[in-house]
């Protein structure tokens, strides 16, 4: 979630220290591989203004990176029940290889040069 709105929503904070660490980080060590991830969640952030607005962050930064789109899966539903919480996502189901294909290809061609992986597959134009 790259909007302070909505990832404060969603994690309780917002993400400006985020990114302002990102920056630091490759200035501080620019010979270090660097590859940006981000989860998908349908009903969060699974829509192309949300993952445009991260792919253009990462685009413009000083140091070539590439984004790798994650697709969401319900890992953490057991620990919410094992602690006895409403885990608030049960209902939410994972993305489909083909939708994050699909994603990911719409992304690399809206912003050149940024490679864009989905699953197995890196789309760059």
């Amino acid at each position: 979630m790259f909007t302070s709105k909505l990832h404060k929503q969603w994690t309780g904070l917002d993400n400006q220290q985020i990114l302002k660490n990102i920056r630091h980080f490759l200035i501080e060590y620019p010979n270090c591989e660097v590859r940006i991830r981000v989860p998908v969640v349908p009903g969060i952030n699974m829509n192309l203004t949300e993952l445009l607005t991260i792919a253009c962050f990462v685009a413009d930064l000083d140091q070539f990176v590439p984004l790798e789109l994650l697709p969401y899966y319900r890992y953490g539903m057991h620990g919410y029940q094992a602690l006895g919480q409403e885990y608030p996502l049960a209902d939410t189901p994972a993305p489909s290889p083909k939708e994050m294909f699909a994603l990911a290809d719409q992304l690399a061609r809206t912003v050149p040069h940024l490679p864009v992986t989905a699953l197995t597959k890196t789309f760059i134009y």
